[in-house]
């Protein structure tokens, strides 16, 4: 059997590869996914699946409790940026990086890379 590739254990959004515009896109998709809930939760982050090729990885939205406990807001697909059942995936083990990226951070690196 055949490993799946898989990125680095501590990738994040601004270690993608691919051309500008793909990279672009995908970091637009992942905004406005997060947009609607950055008010309501301060803590809100992104964290990155390590399955795939690097150019448009799944992602997951997440958020913390008021206990401080990781609580997972929803999947998406990464091409298309379309939500995915839960169940699908595994919330805690080492297909995920073990970095995340910060609404404020992606915002930060969105408005940089449109000129904003």
């Amino acid at each position: 059997m055949t490993q799946p590739n898989m990125l680095a254990q501590n990738v994040s959004i601004a270690d993608l590869a691919g051309r500008r515009a793909d990279r672009l896109d995908y970091l637009k998709g992942v905004y406005l996914n997060m947009v609607p809930d950055q008010a309501r939760n301060p803590t809100l982050r992104v964290r990155l699946s390590r399955l795939g090729s690097g150019v448009q990885p799944a992602y997951r939205i997440e958020r913390d409790d008021t206990d401080g406990q990781t609580v997972v807001m929803g999947f998406y697909q990464g091409d298309k940026h379309k939500p995915l059942a839960k169940r699908l995936h595994d919330c805690d083990g080492p297909t995920w990086s073990s970095e995340t990226m910060s609404y404020v951070d992606l915002r930060t690196l969105h408005n940089s890379e449109i000129g904003a």
